[in-house]
């Protein structure tokens, strides 16, 4: 049986659409990524409402983000984050109808795709984050999402 790296999780509610921002007041907020790259992706800090609703759902404290992502991401783990090995991802906007997140074999440009999946907007998701895996088709940019994950100072 195959490994599944991507699977709905049902205990988090749908966002309210009161605390889904624009696109446009998401691009104001600070970007909190590492990588500096903000035409290609950006991870921006979300309201107080949001962070606070989400908080809710959860009995140990949480960072929740806005991802922004302009082009297709290559074979990566997320190391800021593999502390945990996993992240909660809610898709706003998947940036095109045939795009796909994938896990690879290994980090190399080249590498093997082994699973992928095309989520569904509107859902949360549990992804592995401490696997190589990007995304591959992203045709309308942006792809909008936000991610909540343990807070690890």
């Amino acid at each position: 049986m195959q490994e599944e790296f991507i699977f709905e999780i049902d205990f988090l509610p749908t966002v309210p659409t009161e605390l889904i921002e624009s696109l446009e007041n998401i691009e104001l907020r600070e970007n909190a990524s590492r990588l500096k790259i903000p035409e290609v992706y950006a991870s921006r800090y979300t309201s107080h409402e949001l962070h606070n609703w989400a908080q809710s759902f959860f009995d140990y404290p949480i960072a929740i983000r806005w991802q922004i992502q302009y082009i297709d991401l290559p074979p990566h783990i997320d190391f800021d984050y593999a502390k945990t090995g996993f992240k909660y991802i809610y898709y706003v906007d998947l940036g095109g109808k045939d795009v796909r997140t994938c896990y690879y074999a290994s980090t190399e440009p080249d590498s093997k795709i082994i699973y992928e999946k095309t989520p569904v907007v509107n859902t949360w998701y549990s992804i592995k984050i401490d696997k190589p895996h990007g995304t591959i088709g992203l045709s309308v940019p942006p792809r909008v999402s936000l991610f909540i994950k343990k807070f690890i100072p």
